[in-house]
């Protein structure tokens, strides 16, 4: 709709603009929550959730097992005051040709402006 320009998820991921719409969006949910409920941070992760990597269910729902594995440490971190974390992606299948990239994922505090 607002024709960002982006070539990977991760790439769309981590632009300013889509920080900031999230923030905006954080930010009107929070106002219905009480303050000790609200959400003070947050980061846009390099990739959606995906059942073959066992992180959902086939129908959707969010394995936190799983989840709390592959993502302790970035958890870890938002309860923190860095401003980012570098995390390895694999670029393709496990096995002897797999290839591992870093992507620096940005974490934002609500209500300054995704920063």
């Amino acid at each position: 709709e607002r024709k960002t320009r982006y070539t990977t998820f991760a790439d769309l991921s981590q632009n300013e603009e889509v920080y900031s719409l999230v923030g905006q969006e954080i930010l009107s949910v929070n106002q219905g929550l009480p303050e000790r409920e609200r959400v003070e941070k947050f980061v846009n992760l390099h990739r959606p959730f995906d059942p073959d990597a066992q992180e959902l269910t086939r129908d959707r729902k969010l394995r936190r097992v799983s989840l709390g594995e592959r993502y302790g440490e970035l958890m870890k971190t938002l309860a923190g005051s860095t401003t980012s974390i570098t995390v390895e992606t694999g670029l393709t299948e496990e096995g002897p040709m797999a290839a591992v990239a870093e992507t620096t994922l940005r974490i934002a505090t609500v209500g300054r402006e995704g920063r």
